[in-house]
Order: structure tokens, then C-alpha cells, then sequence
């Protein structure tokens, strides 16, 4: 198995036609969301908007751990692995 699944939250799935799940290739969480907003251009907004990294209102997660405590955007995305994009929540 050389692939990883990412798991798109409700509000990310709707924007490619309610498609939740995404099988990637495996590599750093930098190459796969690379990967995905050059592959879904309808998601690029939302996950990869400029060329400076992910969307700062997105909450990312490798086998249930913040990217952040494990290394960045460098952090390898092994196969088998389940990455969880989710839109970050905010309120008042």
C-alpha cells in the first residue's frame, strides 16, 4: 500500500460534490495538500490559497494528532494513514 486517506469534513466535501473521502499518495502533509488543491481545484481556496502554505482556518490532522506537534508541513503522511482537514470554527 502506497496511499493515504484523507478525510474531508462536511463543509470541505460539499465543495467537490459531497465526496468525504480521498485516497493520496503518500509524503508530506505538504505534498499531499499540494497534491489535492492541484487535483481539486474547488478545494484550493479552502485548503492551499496561496503559495505560503495551508489556509490558516484549516485544522489539520494525521492519525487524530495536530500536524503542529508533529513536525509541520514536513510531517510524513505514511501509507495507511488517515489525514482529517477541518474547517476551523470560530464564534462569538
Amino acid at each position: 500500500m502506497t496511499s493515504a486517506e484523507v478525510n474531508l469534513a462536511d463543509p470541505l466535501a460539499q465543495l467537490i460534490d459531497g465526496t468525504s473521502r480521498l485516497e493520496v499518495k503518500s509524503g508530506t502533509i505538504r505534498d499531499v495538500l499540494a497534491g489535492i488543491a492541484q487535483e481539486h481545484p474547488a478545494l484550493r481556496s479552502a485548503v492551499w490559497p496561496g503559495d505560503s502554505g495551508p489556509s490558516p482556518f484549516l485544522a489539520i490532522f494525521v492519525d487524530d494528532e495536530d500536524y503542529r506537534l508533529r513536525g509541520g508541513l514536513d510531517t510524513e503522511v505514511r501509507p495507511g494513514s488517515i489525514l482529517r482537514l477541518l474547517p476551523a470554527l470560530s464564534g462569538g
